[in-house]
């Protein structure tokens, strides 16, 4: 069984309205009635009495794709291992047998958030840039993102909230889909009055003992906070107070009750945006512990939208569930009001030297199996920071090129959080780490901006590093302040200085 939930463990949700009826009489008559109009709308549907009526769209490729073993034993070459390393093909037909599911389904399939593979929340889709119409067909869209989204139609019309949610979300990308000189203010109404009712229902369930564990209760969680990042003014930090929340419900879920696919794919959504509440709030993260790493690695095992990067996932997100509790003791020696030991300030300093080398040597392995095996594609700088040219066509290379491209964006954002705090530890021992952390901040907001013009660049700068900007950003509107005069406890940095990235950030640190 769930541990038992309180209002207080989820007050993300900040709805105001009715409590529900507290007397157990009231609750039956509720649930009756409740059933009754069930049963009355499914006699209208004509499926009442009947089983398995609905179907999940398939998403499912003409080949099997080989697991990594396979692929490293037989393939001699990259011609090989570009052969072997194909994509599902994504033009298979989506079909609903819902007659409730709105027609404009189609339009989350582009919704980037939903991959798992991101620290943060990005605040655009590719459907702004590059909209699919809501056919029978589905081009372009991603594979993770399919993969959970597929859950929802053979639940809309039975949960409300998931219905709510869904709803509100598909109303806002209608809406910023359109020209702004033609966005009318009753479309915008139209998905806050979703939004309004998803939030209503979600506080019920979350006060339902019930209610609260079951995963569709986190998938609309999930969506609610996609929606707060759409609808956030382009604040890329604006999606963190409903995912602080949606952590709060994935820990007190806890690890037993992650079993199913539908579970399993809430659960890989949920990763990076766990890791980075619990580094935005100075706490360790609960993913650490044993039995939630082996529902990772289980969760990783059988998602077949990460066969080609399973290890790399794995390797990835093991390092990076640890940086919250490392920049936690950094910040705890760093703001001690008396000096720290020595044996301290070594011990983390060897800790995140071990952790930034493993990025390093994580980075010469993914190197080896590049994305494309020509070099007019794209080059990465020293740091491994990819660079990608004008004519950048991220179609011929399938939807797994994306993942990648996730993954790397997150060996960016933590390999610039380790370099930086080993130069606060030791400013003058480690002032290169310090001139690489800007390099590779400069690197990300530049290409940010020479992307810009492009018609893909919505699609591959979020899916690369939307997810650290703010990281980027933080990092070189510091980098006068950090400069300056001025040290700390035993040659650290000073106080007053750590503070302030903290601030800029977005970072709690008391």
């Amino acid at each position: 069984m769930p541990q038992k939930a309180s209002a207080k463990s989820f007050s993300f949700v900040n709805y105001d309205g009715p409590n529900l009826a507290t007397d157990a009489q009231v609750r039956r008559r509720i649930r009756q009635q409740a059933m009754k109009d069930t049963a009355m709308a499914r006699r209208q549907r004509g499926d009442y009495g009947k089983h398995n009526m609905r179907q999940y769209p398939m998403f499912v490729g003409p080949k099997p794709l080989l697991d990594d073993s396979e692929v490293l034993n037989d393939a001699s070459d990259l011609d090989q291992l570009q052969r072997f390393y194909q994509p599902p093909s994504l033009s298979m037909p989506f079909a609903f047998q819902d007659p409730m599911m709105p027609k404009q389904f189609s339009v989350l399939l582009n919704l980037m958030p939903l991959t798992g593979l991101r620290l943060g929340v990005g605040t655009l889709s590719h459907y702004l840039y590059e909209p699919t119409q809501p056919k029978d067909r589905i081009i372009a869209a991603q594979v993770s993102s399919q993969r959970l989204l597929s859950f929802i139609p053979s639940r809309y019309g039975h949960v409300s909230l998931l219905r709510h949610a869904t709803d509100c979300v598909i109303a806002k990308l209608q809406y910023l889909s359109q020209r702004e000189e033609d966005r009318s203010p009753k479309g915008d109404l139209k998905a806050l009055m979703h939004y309004q009712k998803a939030l209503k229902a979600l506080q019920h369930a979350l006060l339902d003992e019930r209610e609260w564990a079951k995963p569709e209760t986190l998938c609309a969680t999930q969506l609610l906070s996609i929606f707060e990042a759409l609808n956030g003014d382009d604040r890329e930090d604006s999606w963190m107070h409903h995912v602080g929340g949606a952590a709060r419900l994935v820990e007190a879920r806890g690890a037993h009750m992650f079993n199913t696919e539908f579970e399993k794919a809430l659960f890989l959504a949920h990763i990076g945006p766990t890791v980075m509440s619990a580094f935005l709030n100075n706490t360790p993260c609960f993913l650490e512990e044993s039995r939630w790493q082996a529902v990772i690695r289980e969760a990783v095992s059988e998602d077949v939208t990460l066969t080609n990067d399973k290890e790399f996932a794995l390797a990835l997100w093991g390092g990076l569930i640890e940086m919250p509790r490392l920049f936690k003791r950094t910040t705890e020696l760093l703001l001690s009001p008396c000096p720290p030991s020595q044996k301290d300030i070594d011990d983390i300093t060897e800790r995140l030297l071990a952790k930034r080398k493993n990025l390093v040597i994580w980075l010469s392995l993914i190197k080896k199996r590049p994305i494309i095996q020509t070099s007019g594609g794209f080059r990465e700088d020293e740091y491994g920071v990819l660079v990608f040219p004008s004519d950048f066509d991220y179609r011929k290379l399938g939807p797994w090129c994306l993942t990648r491209l996730a993954l790397r964006g997150t060996y960016a954002v933590c390999r610039m959080i380790k370099s930086r705090l080993l130069y606060a530890i030791a400013p003058a021992k480690f002032h290169d780490l310090e001139v690489e952390a800007q390099d590779i901040a400069h690197r990300i907001l530049n290409l940010k901006e020479e992307m810009a013009p492009y018609k893909d660049s919505a699609l591959i700068w979020n899916q690369f590093m939307a997810q650290g900007s703010w990281i980027a950003k933080g990092i070189a509107e510091t980098k006068d302040a950090w400069g300056e005069e001025g040290e700390g406890h035993d040659g650290m940095l000073s106080k007053s200085k750590f503070k302030k990235w903290n601030e800029v950030i977005g970072r709690k640190i008391s």
